[in-house]
């Protein structure tokens, strides 16, 4: 649209990029089909029961915060999957949460509760059993801040599930990638563009959080084990 046409060209004058809240509440949804079919297909099938422990806490009834929920396609999922566990869903994008709370209550879900808040701050006190990011650490003005929060959220046998885009270090190492310039420009409209919407925001975009950037800002926040696994 000519709108982002636009904004694109003030974010390069000013080096300020555009929050996703900022694209408005038609925005929330337009990958909503295709997270929900990730979570069925994937995500709960797959990707929950290859984590250590997990589904037997979630089946018994776990605390868990969906960090950076978006559209809510996976606290959704998990509230109805897992009805003993409580799922708390952030993210600072004031329409997405909105959706998601309208979604919880048509589908009367009372164990999921969705909050407008930074991954820096999250509300409340409580430690959670499992923390989950999805697609979204790399958007964040200052991801090491929330991996540190995360870190001291978490309860001691607490679970960190980050799900990121795969990617190399060096630009050269992604060439090989056939989706490099089609991630790029999702980067330059979307992800680098939220990730740069603060002064000082890291910037790391959808190419820039790759296992060893994560490895390394994870230890910096004082976790001991990393265990990638990939699907």
């Amino acid at each position: 649209p000519p709108e982002q046409i636009a904004g694109l060209i003030e974010s390069f004058r000013t080096g300020i990029g555009k929050t996703y809240e900022s694209d408005g509440a038609c925005a929330v949804t337009r990958s909503e089909a295709r997270h929900i079919k990730s979570v069925q297909n994937q995500v709960l099938p797959v990707m929950i029961p290859a984590l250590d422990g997990v589904q037997g806490k979630l089946e018994r009834g776990a605390l868990v915060a969906d960090v950076g929920c978006g559209d809510g396609a996976l606290a959704v999922g998990l509230a109805q999957t897992f009805p003993r566990s409580t799922i708390h869903a952030s993210d600072p994008n004031a329409h997405a949460i909105a959706h998601v709370q309208r979604l919880a209550r048509e589908r009367s879900l009372d164990n999921l509760v969705a909050t407008v808040a930074s991954a820096e701050s999250l509300p409340g006190s409580d430690r959670y059993d499992l923390m989950i990011t999805f697609d979204c650490i790399h958007d964040m003005t200052d991801p090491q801040r929330a991996i540190d929060e995360i870190h001291r959220r978490l309860k001691p046998d607490g679970t960190w599930f980050v799900k990121d885009i795969r990617s190399k270090p060096k630009f050269e190492d992604n060439l090989r990638n056939p989706m490099l310039a089609m991630m790029y420009s999702f980067s330059l409209f979307t992800c680098m563009s939220s990730a740069m919407s603060a002064e000082g925001g890291a910037g790391l975009g959808t190419l820039g959080f790759n296992p060893e950037v994560a490895e390394e800002m994870s230890r910096r926040a004082g976790f001991t084990r990393f265990r990638m696994l990939d699907f």
